[in-house]
């Protein structure tokens, strides 16, 4: 369980580079989720109150060239609302190669335990 620091939480890889994801709740992401372009990595968490301050767990990472048309069917979603997903994060990798982003998202993997992600885990 990670604190939430404004509306970003803080990731960091095995590697030791840390990685600022921006977070929403779903019902803001709905209203705004048209605006997101691009590609990077995308977080769910469960986001919840504890002791004064919103805290996350971490649910599940992916990677993908293009935010827009990635979470539409997404072949984890059963997973992520069984692990009550209710925030989602972005780490923006602006002009990056899909190698790229796989060598952020395996960073990470490799650091945190995400319940829904099978690989290194």
């Amino acid at each position: 369980m990670v604190k939430e620091v404004g509306r970003v939480t803080t990731l960091t890889g095995r590697s030791g580079t840390e990685y600022e994801f921006s977070l929403w709740t779903f019902d803001e992401f709905d209203d705004i989720k048209g605006t997101f372009t691009g590609g990077g990595l995308y977080l769910f968490t469960n986001r919840h109150f504890v002791n004064g301050e919103y805290r996350h767990s971490y649910i599940y990472l992916g990677e993908s060239g293009d935010y827009f048309n990635r979470y539409d069917n997404h072949h984890k979603e059963s997973d992520i609302i069984l692990h009550n997903a209710n925030c989602i994060g972005f780490y923006s990798m602006p002009n990056s190669t899909e190698m790229q982003r796989k060598i952020a998202e395996e960073d990470l993997l490799a650091h945190y335990l995400f319940p829904c992600n099978i690989v290194n885990n």
